[in-house]
C-alpha cells in the first residue's frame, strides 16, 4: 500500500510537470503561428496592391521595398510549389523524427536549446532519481532499478547514460563513480548522491534531490513564461514593422518616386 501511494504521487508529479512544460510552450507557439499568418497575409494580399501603385517606378524604389516586392511576387506566383514543398518537408520530418536516429537527434536538440535545455535536463534528472528512489525503496535491486529507469526516463541520451551506469555497476564500480563519468548529471547532484550512497540513505537522498529539481523546474517554467511574452511581442513588432516600413518607404519619398 505504501509503495502504491508513492507510485501514485510520482505519476501525479510527472503529469503535472508535463502539463507545466506544455502550458509554457502554448503561448509562444500560438504567437509564432499568428506572426507567420500575419506575414503571409501581408505578403500575399497587401503587398500586391502596393506593387500596382509602384508599377513602372521600380528604379526609384528603395532596396527594402524592391526585395519585399520580389519576395511577394515569388510567393504569389509559386504558392502551389511552396505549399507542396512545405507539406513534403513536414511529412518527411515527422517520418524522420519517428525513427531511432530522429528521436535521438530530437532529444539532443531538446538539451541544447538555450533555457529550455536546462529545464529538460532537470526534468530528466528528477524523473530518473524519483524512479530509482521508488524502486530501491520497494526492495528492487540496483541493477533492475537502473534498467527500469533507463526505460522510462524519456530521453535517448539519458537512457544511454543509465545503461552505461548499469554496465559499470556490473564491473564493480559504484553508482556515483559512473555518474561522474557520464557528465549529464551536475556534479553537485552527484556529490549529494555520493553522501547518500556512503551513509546507506540513497533512496531518501534521491527523493530530496528530485524534490529540489522539481521545485527548480517549476520556478524556471514560471520565469520562462514571464520572459517569453515580451520577447515574442518585440519579435512580432520588429517583423511586422519592418514589412510595413518597407511598404511605406516610397511614400515617404514620394517626390522621388514620381520623378522616376
Amino acid at each position: 500500500g505504501e509503495m502504491l501511494e508513492r507510485l501514485a504521487e510520482y505519476l501525479r508529479d510527472q503529469q503535472e510537470t508535463r502539463k507545466q512544460i506544455r502550458g509554457a510552450m502554448i503561448y509562444p507557439a500560438g504567437m509564432l503561428i499568428f506572426c507567420v499568418v500575419v506575414v503571409i497575409s501581408m505578403m500575399t494580399f497587401i503587398m500586391p496592391r502596393f506593387a500596382g501603385i509602384y508599377e513602372g517606378k521600380a528604379a526609384a524604389l528603395p532596396l527594402p521595398t524592391k526585395v519585399l516586392m520580389g519576395m511577394s511576387d515569388f510567393l504569389v506566383g509559386h504558392w502551389v510549389v511552396l505549399v507542396a514543398g512545405l507539406a513534403g518537408i513536414v511529412v518527411g520530418g515527422l517520418y524522420y523524427l519517428r525513427s531511432p536516429a530522429g528521436l535521438r537527434m530530437l532529444d539532443r536538440v531538446r538539451l541544447s536549446v538555450p533555457v529550455l535545455g536546462r529545464l529538460y535536463e532537470k526534468s530528466y534528472i528528477s524523473r530518473s532519481l524519483r524512479t530509482l528512489a521508488t524502486l530501491l525503496g520497494s526492495g528492487v535491486t540496483m541493477l533492475e532499478a537502473i534498467e527500469n529507469t533507463a526505460a522510462v526516463v524519456g530521453n535517448q541520451l539519458y537512457r544511454e547514460m543509465w545503461m552505461a551506469v548499469g554496465n559499470g555497476l556490473r564491473e564493480g564500480r559504484t553508482l556515483t563513480e559512473e555518474l561522474y563519468k557520464a557528465d549529464r548529471v551536475p556534479h553537485s547532484v552527484v556529490q549529494m548522491l555520493a553522501s547518500g550512497e556512503k551513509s546507506g540513505n540513497l533512496p531518501r537522498v534521491m527523493n530530496r534531490v528530485a524534490d529540489f529539481c522539481d521545485s527548480d523546474l517549476k520556478m524556471g517554467i514560471k520565469a520562462m513564461t514571464v520572459m517569453i511574452e515580451p520577447i515574442m511581442i518585440v519579435v512580432m513588432g520588429i517583423v511586422v514593422g519592418a514589412i510595413a516600413l518597407a511598404l511605406l518607404l516610397p511614400v515617404f519619398s514620394m517626390s522621388k518616386v514620381i520623378a522616376g
